[in-house]
């Protein structure tokens, strides 16, 4: 970029802000009371002085020196920040800690800064929230053999961890588990096993040196379970452990929920299956044994109740699933506000260690700002990521940042409008996720304390008795009927400004050459003619407006600006006018407004100047008319088309038909000459005949008895 480049770059930044300025300047002075000018824009004052007489609503950056001189008493709150700080160390890690903001002006932009240091040293906790469902089965053997190995990566990323430990599997009703008597409590068909449920508590975050061996007994002491459909019960469980206080999490610390499936999630509404229908109040329902008790009286949480508990809570989700429903939780992570991370598990968790290091990992190198403020303030968050720091794709923050690296920001808020029917102030966390919240408290200056009643004098002398002086101004009594307060004016943006004219005793004292009621009139304001002349030498001003000069009270001019003359002698030729004709021969067909005339002018250039002089103008005597459309021709059209439409249809139809009909016979036909027929007796066939033979009797050979 070359130095002129620079220039015009600055010299457009200086325009747009000089044009910025005298805009808000301008708007100003239109403002009548105090709480209307603090409220048209952040830039404007009030002056309080009683004998002030020009425009008492200014911008602070354009009002003039001489004005300043004149008032003694502005109103101008200034905005301001203070902020609570404490040193880094191994519990803090964010700078400011506490951040308030006083007499924030509406529109008014204020920039905060704040730095996030992540230290080795910060305490973890994690909780393992695993899925028992049968098909995890295999997982559940597994993890028993890596536990040593699990508790000693989360020592690795801080030595101050700990860790916790939970199941679930899916609500103990029908559909979601088989509901015949006995089923619920032991659902599989290989003990030992234990009982659906939607969430069980197992064990309390531990820290120290008990963590590592009360984590392996606990996982020792459980038993799979086992339900019916695909999806599980997750949500349940995620939304008790980050709302229960039984799971122990410490205040100060990097609070993570390992969440281990093989299975999708049921939603808020998938409820309604079991009947179900009262939603998920997103509340601890733990009750004895730990168990989440609730389950069959609320709905499966929805992804916007689970988002919120989660930024409540400062936790940070982690999903550990297999490839059959990686998809599934990725989606779910995009739709997450809070910071989370996916990974995916082999099927029989044998990589768990593997992938809880790398995801934690990730988690301690992503710093970033997730402000949780109200519809009505405007947060924009700007990092300023540095060396090998990477700007994160939400934009909120950097990745890739080391331990004991800083990471600075700048937050910027803003309030566009004044809350007119309610508070004025605002409260929010701006959070860092895994870490801690930042409290934000805005104070909005809306309206100014010289309006509060006990400052205001009713029916003051200097108002004439009919008017309140309020803010060094009048404001004179509203009567019956009336849309504004009594009186002609009040000060001098009534009669114009202090250019035009100033309020004296309610009313307008105008300048020179000003006049009317609230000196709205001058007569040096008309519209200048082309000769520039006011009225263009042809009438007289009066009021910004011309009145032309007139003859026997006839007009001799028209127009704005008098400009135009009445009369036709300058259009006529003789007594021609506009025209080298007396008379045209009429055209043979009456004119009609869809026909197009033809006509060619013919003029000619003389001499250098190339004037130019009308010679002819030749008409076309026949219409160009068109020809109106063939109605009959357009219907039976349109009709024809139809029914040969559709009697193309109809055969195409049959001859589907047709076809299908014939393919169905054929393979009837090859089928029945395929089919083999055997010929015998059915096994349980008894024969109605019997013969019995008589062992002394000898039969001539020729004689057969039977006997029935």
């Amino acid at each position: 970029m070359n130095i002129s480049q620079v220039l015009i770059g600055f010299q457009i930044l200086v325009q747009l802000f000089l044009k910025t300025e005298s805009q808000s300047a301008d708007i100003c002075i239109e403002a009548e009371t105090c709480s209307s000018c603090l409220r048209t824009h952040f830039s404007c004052q009030w002056c309080r002085d009683i004998n002030y007489v020009d425009s008492r609503c200014q911008s602070n950056s354009s009002s003039s020196a001489e004005s300043f001189s004149l008032c003694s008493n502005w109103t101008f709150p200034v905005s301001s920040v203070a902020e609570v700080s404490h040193d880094f160390n191994s519990t803090v890690q964010v700078k400011p800690s506490r951040i308030k903001i006083s007499n924030l002006r509406p529109g008014e932009e204020m920039n905060v800064s704040v730095t996030v240091k992540s230290s080795r040293d910060f305490p973890l906790d994690v909780y393992y929230l695993m899925d028992f469902s049968h098909s995890m089965k295999d997982d559940l053997t597994q993890l028993r053999k890596l536990s040593k190995e699990i508790t000693d990566s989360l020592h690795e990323i801080s030595p101050s961890y700990g860790i916790g430990l939970g199941t679930f599997v899916d609500k103990p009703t029908f559909p979601y588990a088989i509901s015949e008597p006995g089923r619920i409590e032991m659902p599989c068909s290989d003990p030992p096993c234990q009982a659906v449920h939607s969430f069980r508590h197992v064990m309390n975050i531990t820290h120290g040196t008990a963590a590592n061996s009360d984590f392996t007994d606990k996982l020792n002491s459980v038993n799979i379970s086992s339900n019916v459909d695909k999806p599980e019960g997750g949500f349940d469980a995620i939304v008790q452990v980050a709302v229960c206080s039984q799971i122990g999490w410490r205040d100060v610390s990097r609070r993570v929920i390992l969440f281990a499936s093989d299975a999708t999630y049921h939603v808020a509404g998938d409820g309604i299956l079991a009947g179900i229908i009262r939603p998920n109040r997103a509340q601890c329902g733990m009750g004895e044994g730990n168990e989440y008790v609730e389950s069959l009286n609320e709905d499966y949480p929805s992804i916007g109740q689970l988002n919120k508990v989660l930024i409540e809570q400062q936790i940070i989700p982690i999903f550990a699933v297999t490839g059959e429903v990686l998809e599934d939780y990725l989606h779910l992570s995009n739709r997450l506000v809070q910071l989370s991370s996916v990974g995916q598990l082999s099927s029989t968790s044998d990589d768990i260690v593997e992938l809880i290091k790398e995801r934690l990992e990730d988690i301690v190198k992503n710093t970033q700002l997730s402000p949780d403020n109200p519809p009505e303030v405007q947060v924009i968050v700007t990092p300023f990521c540095s060396g090998n720091q990477v700007p994160t794709e939400n934009g909120r923050g950097c990745s890739n940042v080391s331990m004991e690296e800083e990471v600075s920001f700048t937050i910027t808020v803003r309030v566009d409008q004044c809350n007119e029917e309610g508070d004025n102030n605002y409260n929010f966390n701006i959070e860092v996720p895994g870490i801690s919240k930042i409290p934000v408290s805005i104070s909005l200056t809306c309206d100014c304390p010289c309006e509060e009643e006990k400052n205001v004098s009713r029916n003051s002398p200097l108002c004439l008795g009919v008017g309140d002086l309020v803010c060094g101004a009048c404001q004179c009594h509203q009567e019956e009927g009336e849309e504004g307060g009594g009186g002609d004016c009040r000060d001098s943006a009534d009669c114009g400004g202090a250019e035009s004219g100033t309020c004296i005793c309610g009313e307008c004292d105008c300048q020179e050459g000003i006049y009317g009621d609230h000196c709205e009139c001058s007569n040096t304001t008309c519209p200048v003619g082309e000769n520039g002349e006011l009225c263009s030498g042809n009438g007289n001003c009066s009021c910004g407006e011309c009145i032309c000069h007139k003859n026997n009270g006839e007009a001799l001019f028209t127009g704005d600006e008098c400009g135009c003359t009445v009369s036709k002698q300058r259009c006529m030729l003789g007594d021609l006018e506009c025209s080298v004709y007396k008379t045209c021969p009429p055209i043979p067909h009456s004119y009609d407004v869809s026909c197009d005339l033809n006509f060619h002018i013919l003029y000619t250039d003389y001499g250098l100047v190339k004037q130019r002089t009308l010679d002819m103008i030749l008409i076309d005597r026949l219409l160009d008319c068109p020809k109106p459309p063939n109605i009959v021709a357009i219907v039976a059209g349109s009709v024809g088309g139809i029914l040969a439409i559709g009697a193309l249809l109809l055969v195409l139809y049959k001859v589907y038909i047709s076809t299908l009909d014939k393919r169905e016979y054929e393979k009837f036909l090859n089928e029945r000459s395929r089919a083999k027929w055997n010929s015998a007796y059915s096994p349980v066939y008894k024969t109605p005949t019997t013969i019995y033979t008589n062992p002394l009797f000898t039969a001539p050979s020729d004689v057969d008895f039977k006997a029935k």
